[in-house]
């Protein structure tokens, strides 16, 4: 059986809550969810109890949860004013350019 959503590229630029589901349920149904974090990491990494994994390498089940189906790619957006020739731009912009949807919440 194909995935309902199998032809559509999705860009996650969201960091907390209804965004990150929304890419969760559109990855649930086969779409190919990129998501964007910052340099620095998702914040919600740190969210819970509860968590996963051993006390000194623990994961929040919310964030594993979330961006569960999901490819992760880096860029740091807020360092980046037009004309933005940063690297992050460079590695952003194609995956924009080809994505049928894009998430925004991110900056």
């Amino acid at each position: 059986m194909t995935d309902l959503l199998s032809d559509l590229v999705v860009v996650d630029l969201t960091r907390a809550l209804a965004g990150p589901h929304a890419g969760m349920m559109l990855g649930d149904l086969g779409a190919r969810v990129i998501k964007v974090e910052s340099p620095s990491g998702d914040g919600t990494w740190g969210w819970g109890p509860p968590f996963a994994g051993q006390p000194d390498d623990r994961e929040s089940t919310y964030f594993l949860s979330c961006n569960r189906n999901k490819e992760s790619v880096t860029a740091d957006l807020k360092a980046c004013s037009p004309p933005c020739t940063s690297e992050s731009s460079v590695v952003i912009a194609p995956i924009v350019t080809w994505a049928v949807l894009v998430l925004p919440g991110w900056l």
